[in-house]
């Protein structure tokens, strides 16, 4: 399987960063800078959708809750979890302000803006908030809510501030880029055409109809009239402005990249060594936003008393990275064989369905897979059961 086919399964969507700039792609000066926030925010967004939000309780992991419901399947009536998820971390990737996430009738919902008022003491409280097109007239209390912001300095703050350095730089680049890969003409008219009453007339319906339409047409004949000889002619260096305007465009997505600590090679989209990028990718940019979702949902779902019981919310991040089940099959099996899972979370970490049967709830330890608590009972002892080697 190649390594862009591995990526595309890796994150369910390839976004590809090689194609050609064409001008109808450049809107505005800016168009570099968006892009490369968005696809870094969408890097880290998307591979958290794919994770499941794990709810323990005093007796262990619980996936029966309403949290769970609400976090891993539908938090309200219009969202699946994916698309929650997805949203929930974009927007704390770029919002300088945070996110709100409210509850209504038992449903999560994100809020598009609000107005925070700090209060460090009692509690912050969160007014004007308003869901989409619905405006709700309430004042929410921190205990109310659930409050996501990353405590340093905004990140798309801080490629904003980079973008200021590279602004002119850019249209300068571009303006070079423009200017050599647009047609432009001259027009040769001979002396004696130049005189008589009609002549600025005539130059101006020849200059404003009939050059333009032929320019601009793909295809077309343009009357060329005695006196009057239309010549093209090019104005520098084509290959090298779109150089120039490339590599600035790598520049501000590597340093974007940076910014969010993603690998250089996926902002430009050329992966080599997929496994190793990943596992960078998920250690320093995706894990310290999971940590933080999980962090919040602990603290704003549960006490202090309950927390102590065991009762808290996990990011489970261990489901991003892509693997086929040949390729996993040696690792899962050392897994099983250790005590570390039961087969039916090795099936769960590989994607499969739970098996309702005892012996998949059992744990195993070396010795040929044995029970583990056979081995600890002194019942293997290097023989087989009928007592021979």
């Amino acid at each position: 399987m190649g390594v862009k086919r591995k990526l595309k399964n890796f994150f369910e969507k390839k976004i590809d960063l090689s194609v050609a700039v064409s001008v109808s792609d450049i809107a505005t000066k800016a168009t570099y800078k968006s892009l490369a926030i968005h696809i870094a925010a969408t890097y880290i967004s998307q591979a958290i959708s794919k994770c499941e939000v794990k709810f323990y309780t005093d007796s262990g992991e619980n996936n029966k809750s309403l949290e769970y419901y609400l976090f891993n399947i539908a938090p309200n009536i219009n969202e699946c979890s994916s698309q929650f998820l997805n949203k929930l971390v974009y927007k704390i990737l770029t919002d300088p302000d945070g996110v709100l996430v409210i509850t209504s009738n038992g449903k999560l919902y994100i809020a598009e803006s609000f107005q925070r008022q700090e209060y460090p003491i009692t509690g912050d409280v969160f007014t004007s908030v308003e869901l989409e097109n619905l405006s709700l007239h309430r004042t929410y209390t921190r205990n109310e809510v659930m409050y996501f912001k990353l405590e340093d300095e905004n990140v798309k703050s801080l490629v904003d501030s980079m973008y200021q350095d590279y602004g002119k730089a850019i249209d300068s680049a571009l303006s070079a880029f423009l200017n050599n890969n647009s047609e432009k003409y001259k027009m040769k008219i001979s002396a004696d055409k130049i005189f008589g009453k009609d002549v600025e007339k005539a130059y101006k319906e020849i200059l404003s109809k009939q050059i333009k339409e032929f320019v601009s047409a793909d295809g077309g004949v343009f009357p060329e009239y005695k006196g009057y000889e239309l010549i093209n002619f090019k104005n520098g260096n084509s290959q090298s402005s779109t150089n120039s305007l490339i590599e600035l465009r790598k520049d501000i997505f590597e340093i974007t990249g940076s910014a969010y600590k993603i690998p250089k090679s996926m902002m430009e989209g050329n992966i080599n060594n997929v496994k190793e990028v990943v596992n960078t990718f998920i250690t320093f940019a995706v894990t310290p936003i999971a940590t933080l979702i999980g962090d919040v949902i602990t603290k704003d779902l549960y006490t202090f008393d309950e927390w102590k019981k065991g009762y808290r919310a996990v990011v489970d991040t261990s489901t991003i990275p892509f693997q086929s089940i040949l390729d996993a099959a040696d690792s899962i099996s050392k897994l099983i064989a250790n005590t570390v899972v039961n087969p039916n979370e090795a099936r769960k970490i590989l994607g499969l369905d739970y098996i309702n049967k005892d012996f998949m709830e059992q744990y195993f330890i070396t010795k040929n897979n044995s029970k583990a608590e056979d081995v600890m009972n002194g019942l293997i002892d290097g023989k087989s059961e009928s007592g021979k080697e």
